[in-house]
């Protein structure tokens, strides 16, 4: 499991493994005034894990900068404890810029 922050995007990656499938949740601070969870953290966006990928134990993940965005599009990075099939790292793409 993981938390990792996307400083272009301004979210919050709230990452479980194979324990939670995998899944990632996007957190963002509510900026709404007047609002219950005013300045706290709320929940923004979910992701169940790519259809490619098995329910790994997945317990790190990382995303490239927006430096590294080519046509809108950046490199994500998943970290597997158990090295299934002898890979430690897995290598996707997400959006660059706000993702909520």
């Amino acid at each position: 499991m993981d938390l990792s922050f996307d400083w272009d995007s301004g979210a919050l990656w709230a990452y479980c493994d194979n324990n939670c499938s995998n899944r990632s949740h996007l957190l963002g601070i509510d900026t709404t005034t007047g609002s219950a969870t005013y300045g706290k953290f709320v929940l923004r966006k979910g992701y169940s894990r790519p259809s490619s990928m098995s329910n790994i134990n997945n317990e790190g993940i990382a995303m490239a900068p927006a430096a590294e965005c080519v046509s809108g599009i950046k490199s994500f990075f998943w970290a597997d404890d158990s090295e299934t099939n002898n890979h430690a790292i897995r290598k996707g793409k997400i959006p660059c810029g706000p993702l909520f």
